[in-house]
């Protein structure tokens, strides 16, 4: 028996609500702010893999892309509206880490739909101290 893979992908914006490296804490740091872009493929249900490429855009004086994230994961469905998922995530800055989410669907438009994820940035790595935040996301899934 032959499973048929869905395809899904999806565009939307992230910025961090919170964020600490080292002894620095910011709350609304509000300095970037991502614009994500990803394909999943659920092999069922409930169970996708998922690879997002996300721009990180400085707001501080110029604007200017000032980062570039591979986040590969998997995502598992909670529930019809709620999901989480575990990415890697590779920055050009040079550090690594991984990128819990949270995710819930707003509401559905005919074919496609708006959702609010949480995520959970960890990265780590580049002579850097670990830098753990939280974010917001909203997208548009399609």
């Amino acid at each position: 028996m032959q499973r048929e893979i869905r395809i899904g992908a999806y565009i939307s914006c992230v910025t961090h609500l919170y964020e600490t490296m080292g002894q620095k804490h910011a709350f609304l740091p509000l300095q970037s702010f991502g614009v994500p872009v990803g394909i999943n493929l659920w092999f069922d249900r409930d169970i996708a893999f998922s690879i997002e490429f996300v721009p990180d855009v400085g707001v501080g004086g110029h604007i200017l892309m000032d980062n570039f994230l591979f986040h590969p994961g998997f995502i598992r469905s909670l529930s019809d509206r709620a999901n989480i998922a575990l990415r890697l995530a590779f920055d050009t800055s040079g550090r690594i880490g991984l990128t819990p989410v949270l995710g819930y669907k707003l509401f559905s438009i005919n074919q496609s739909s708006v959702s609010l994820s949480i995520p959970f940035p960890m990265r780590f790595g580049n002579g850097l101290p670990a830098s753990f935040a939280t974010g917001v996301q909203l997208g548009w899934g399609f």
